[in-house]
């Protein structure tokens, strides 16, 4: 009986080991879903405020910025904001944001976007986000 007691001990502790490497790999995963999530609601927030700056900038100089460098200075046209963004982000996944000028039937769109990360695609189903993306969906995956 004397010699059981150190193995029922032993298998305690190693169960407890095992749980507590189980609690361990978990709140990794965890937090890999908080950065992908992050990563993704910074994204969505930065390409949301440069599409609004790109529309002010239209609305006080009657067109749209050619790129979006023009956001961070001075218009230089004597009216409207002089500065509607302090800089232009790195997109979270370490690239450039993109902006596009497109000519429709109702009139001028901007279209900013960003290149996610390959794991990041995989997982969204997507090759790029921008401010037409559907959010809610991709903030479900």
């Amino acid at each position: 009986m004397a010699n059981r007691i150190p193995l029922i001990v032993c298998i305690a502790i190693g169960i407890g080991a095992l749980g507590y490497g189980a609690l361990q790999v978990f709140a990794i995963y965890q937090e890999r879903d908080e950065v992908y999530f992050g990563k993704l609601h910074r994204a969505k927030s930065e390409i949301a405020t440069m599409a609004t700056a790109a529309e002010s900038f239209r609305k006080a100089t009657g067109h749209y910025p050619g790129d979006l460098s023009q956001l961070t200075t001075d218009s230089g046209e004597g009216r409207g904001p002089k500065t509607l963004l302090a800089t232009i982000p790195v997109s979270p996944w370490s690239g450039p944001y993109y902006y596009k000028i497109e000519h429709g039937a109702n009139g001028d769109n901007v279209t900013v976007w960003a290149v996610p990360d390959q794991k990041t695609q995989e997982r969204i189903g997507l090759t790029v986000l921008s401010n037409s993306t559907d959010w809610r969906t991709v903030l479900s995956k």
